[in-house]
């Protein structure tokens, strides 16, 4: 694997976890403050955590440097939400093929589902986001 890329994937997974810490912080306020479904605080919490987690990938571990609120920015952010959405619905794919399809004990399913997440998700950031 190319350094350039090892350096990416790394920056890559010290945003992530910045961004799921956020996210964890995030649904705690929520949840305590505003006493709304479970469902919902979760849903808030992870469109919340995109502004986050695209700042830090955007200025962070790719380098884009669109600094202000140009057009190209807010297509930045609609393609990084995009590309979020995917990798979510991959994620839950994932964890269901694995938890219920071929009985895996769900941590495992849950930390194989992360894995194939946090690859489209990079894909998609780099590749298309970020290019």
């Amino acid at each position: 694997m190319p350094k350039i890329i090892s350096w990416k994937l790394f920056q890559y997974a010290i945003a992530g976890s910045i961004g799921s810490l956020a996210n964890l912080l995030i649904y705690l306020v929520i949840e305590r403050y505003l006493h709304i479904s479970y469902i919902l605080v979760s849903a808030l919490a992870f469109s919340l955590t995109q502004i986050v987690s695209f700042m830090l990938d955007k200025y962070w571990t790719f380098h884009s440097r669109f600094w202000s609120l140009s057009k190209r920015m807010k297509w930045q952010f609609t393609e990084y939400f995009i590309v979020s959405i995917v990798a979510l619905g991959m994620n839950l794919f994932t964890f269901y093929l694995f938890a219920a399809y071929f009985n895996f004990n769900h941590i495992i399913a849950q930390i194989i589902s992360i894995i194939v997440a946090s690859a489209i998700g990079f894909a998609g950031h780099k590749y298309w986001v970020f290019k």
